[in-house]
Parts: C-alpha cells; sequence; structure tokens
C-alpha cells in the first residue's frame, strides 16, 4: 500500500517569522534606491540651475555691452543752448562738443538784475551732469566751482534735472 504523505498547514505565525527579515531588507533596498534616485534627481536639477543661472548672467552682459551708453546719448542731445523756463532768468547756458560751457544768463530779483557769466568744462557720468566752473563773474550771485545735476529727462526740445540748491530745474532749448 503507498503511503499518504498529509501536509499539515504551518501555524499563522511561522510564515510571518520567516519573512519579516527579508521584508526589512528589501524595505533598506528600496530606502537606499530611493535616496540614491533622490541625489541624482538633486544632482540634475542643480547643474540645470546652475546652467539657467549661468545663461541669464552671460545674456545679460551681452545685453548690457552691446547697447548704447546712456551717458554717451545724453551727452549727444545736450551739446546745444538751453534757456531757463524761469521767467526771472534771461539768456541761456550752451554745451559745446568739445566738453566746455557758457553761461550767459541776468537774473532779475524785483527792480535788480544780476547779470551771471562764467564758463568751464561739462561731462556726463553715471547719468549726472558735472559742470566745473573756471573762470567768470557773478554779478553778486554765487556759483559753486563743481556742481553735479542728476539728469532726468532730456531729449530734441527739452532738459529737466535735480540740482541740489534749486530741486527740479526744466530748460528748453535756445535757437
Amino acid at each position: 500500500m503507498v503511503e499518504k504523505r498529509v501536509f499539515k498547514q504551518a501555524p499563522a505565525g511561522a510564515n510571518r517569522r520567516w519573512r519579516w527579515p527579508f521584508r526589512f531588507a528589501a524595505h533598506i533596498a528600496s530606502r537606499r534606491w530611493l535616496s540614491r534616485h533622490n541625489h541624482t534627481r538633486m544632482k540634475k536639477i542643480a547643474v540645470t540651475g546652475l546652467a539657467i543661472g549661468l545663461l541669464i548672467i552671460a545674456t545679460l552682459l551681452f545685453w548690457h555691452h552691446t547697447r548704447p551708453s546712456g551717458d554717451a546719448a545724453i551727452r549727444q542731445k545736450l551739446i546745444g543752448s538751453w534757456g531757463s523756463e524761469n521767467p526771472a532768468i534771461k539768456g541761456a547756458v550752451t554745451f559745446s562738443s568739445d566738453g566746455s560751457f557758457a553761461v550767459n544768463e541776468t537774473f532779475g530779483l524785483g527792480t535788480n538784475t544780476h547779470p551771471v557769466q562764467y564758463a568751464g568744462t561739462w561731462q556726463i557720468e553715471d547719468g549726472y551732469l558735472v559742470m566745473r566752473t573756471a573762470q567768470g563773474s557773478s554779478g553778486g550771485v554765487h556759483v559753486e566751482p563743481i556742481t553735479r545735476q542728476k539728469i532726468i529727462h532730456v531729449n530734441s526740445q527739452e532738459l529737466v534735472f535735480r540740482d541740489e540748491h534749486a530741486g527740479l530745474v526744466t530748460r528748453k532749448r535756445s535757437q
């Protein structure tokens, strides 16, 4: 007679005890894989970010060097004679292309008038009009040896600048 083998089912906890170390090992392996994967992903993000940053910097530097200088544009527009919009001031300031300027104005204060004539050199530095007075007669009006005025706006007909003593000054092109 043939003997029948009967396999009994293992108790409920026996299989779990056997699989637990492998489950833990699989869990650790998956965490290692994820951390390795995240590290690789972070490297890719960092390299991409660095490349984009360098591209932006290179573009800005190229744009800065190819656009015309603001000072050169202001200098070209400033050449010529400019009269004051203030009715108490008659005359004009003339800026020459060689970097010299001449002021020939008369200040009227009530019935008194003060002729002011002086000359010097001028230049544009970082958007500021810098005038250095060399010679002249001020007719009793104080003239600073060096003035620095922020150019606010200049076009073919109007010049607007901020003076430290007079505030906002507007001049119109004289013929």
